[in-house]
């Protein structure tokens, strides 16, 4: 966990409003907008056989979807960050649970954690560009989680059709009160078992492209 003893005292007050009133704006703004599902069904598939699965979303397009599956009791892997240990206080408000820690290294006690929840039957979420970016650059260590646990990545994005873009290096959207939003879920990318590391450079590739890809339609969407 990340330590607040070092910070300067203004630093030290920012970080507190946005820990005690950034999930209550979240749960406020996610009762204003009026959401929609594209793909549910694929989630809910998985759930009904028992299965578990690893939502991947990118750092700017998480906010809706933390909203909406706030109930499932996901865990989630933040980064030991000090953007990550805010995120983690606002996730445990929500209902999230977190495991704290990097997805770049295979050997990690982070990636062994989350493999082991995926393992025993947890499903789980990873923000493959988090928590600096580089922007939609997903880890090869979100696809080797996933190898390793047996458990398909679920590709996660959302947008809206009235909504503020942050001049973020992720380019994070907040809809707009009382807009419309639609989250859109992609189908199950099941990655095959022991992988070489070529493999799962390919495939971290592909996953990407899939998620670069849904982010596009979700915006077009709106824009049709």
């Amino acid at each position: 966990m990340s330590s607040l003893s070092g910070l300067p005292l203004r630093k030290k007050i920012e970080f507190n409003i946005a820990v005690a009133f950034g999930w209550v704006i979240i749960l406020l703004l996610g009762k204003t907008v009026k959401l929609k599902c594209d793909g549910l069904h694929h989630l809910l598939e998985l759930e009904n056989q028992g299965l578990p699965y690893l939502i991947s979303a990118w750092h700017g397009r998480l906010l809706m979807p933390l909203f909406r599956f706030r109930h499932k009791k996901l865990i989630v892997l933040v980064s030991q960050h000090l953007d990550g240990e805010m995120i983690a206080r606002s996730l445990h408000r929500l209902g999230y649970r977190t495991i704290r820690g990097s997805s770049t290294r295979g050997g990690s006690k982070a990636v062994q954690e989350m493999v082991k929840t995926m393992k025993n039957g947890n499903s789980a979420v990873i923000i493959p560009d988090g928590p600096t970016g580089p922007r939609h650059q997903l880890k090869m260590g979100v696809v080797y989680m996933a190898m390793v646990a047996g458990v398909p990545i679920i590709p996660m994005t959302f947008s809206a059709n009235s909504a503020y873009v942050l001049n973020s290096w992720d380019r994070f959207l907040v809809p707009k009160p009382f807009s419309s939003v639609l989250i859109k879920i992609g189908s199950p990318i099941e990655i095959p078992k022991k992988c070489s590391n070529r493999e799962l450079v390919v495939w971290t590739r592909k996953v990407q492209q899939k998620m670069v890809d849904q982010e596009l339609a979700a915006d077009a969407f709106f824009a049709a």
